[in-house]
């Protein structure tokens, strides 16, 4: 079980050592410079206020808004939230300003459309520099379906067929982006466009993943990056 949670904690300033993704890229080097440099916000990923504050080891704010304050203070206990990371408490990192501490845009977002919450403020404050891994999605599936696994004599029959059905309606929606990634690399060409048509409607997504304008279709899109020359001999 440990094992499954390292696995899922991924250090994103670092290039990844896994195979080359089959068809987005030629090779991690290409795929992770296309990551950085031709994506908005891209240069991000190697700095940002959170990986500077954990590798500097200095205390670290966080904010955390809640509609339970009473029964928090009550019991002296703040329990966790579930879904897509299994069990977390969802927080948001806060900046030293001149002025005090500033909230990051999603702690401002929450401060601004939940109104009736309570702010709490957390100073969490390391022995030593962390490292800075974060959790990757994708990496998750063991822990998920183990705890699904273990308390699936919980659900009617009704309700594990439901989940059965939205299972499978959301792999088959998806099963245009799954072929996509799992393809093998295809040559450069000059007149490969960027933009996949979408095979129901012919119509072009303009982003790097998202359906077509169409109400009717929903196949996933996939803007290829940009071929990277190949030099040597």
């Amino acid at each position: 079980m440990r094992d499954e949670w390292e696995h899922a904690h991924t250090d994103y300033t670092k290039p990844a050592q896994r195979p080359a993704p089959a068809s987005l890229a030629e090779s991690e080097g290409d795929w992770r410079r296309y990551l950085e440099d031709d994506t908005p916000n891209g240069w991000l990923i190697q700095h940002n206020a959170m990986t500077e504050t954990l590798l500097s080891g200095r205390p670290m704010y966080l904010l955390h808004v809640t509609k339970d304050i009473t029964a928090i203070r009550t019991s002296g206990e703040l329990h966790v939230s579930t879904g897509c990371l299994v069990g977390a408490l969802y927080c948001s990192p806060l900046a030293h300003q001149r002025e005090g501490l500033y909230p990051h845009n999603l702690g401002a977002y929450l401060m601004r459309t939940k109104p009736n919450t309570t702010p709490m403020i957390f100073e969490v404050t390391p022995d030593a520099p962390i490292p800075t891994k974060g959790v990757d999605y994708l990496h998750l599936g063991a822990i998920h379906l183990r705890t699904y696994l273990r308390y699936q004599n919980f659900l009617s029959p009704a309700e594990n067929d439901h989940l059965n059905h939205v299972l499978m309606a959301a792999l088959r929606a998806a099963a245009a982006f799954f072929d996509t990634a799992a393809a093998p690399p295809r040559p450069p060409s000059s007149s490969t466009s960027w933009l996949t048509p979408c095979p129901p409607c012919r119509s072009s997504a303009t982003s790097t993943s998202r359906c077509c304008p169409s109400t009717s279709c929903f196949t996933p899109q996939l803007r290829r990056p940009r071929p990277t020359p190949r030099t040597g001999s």
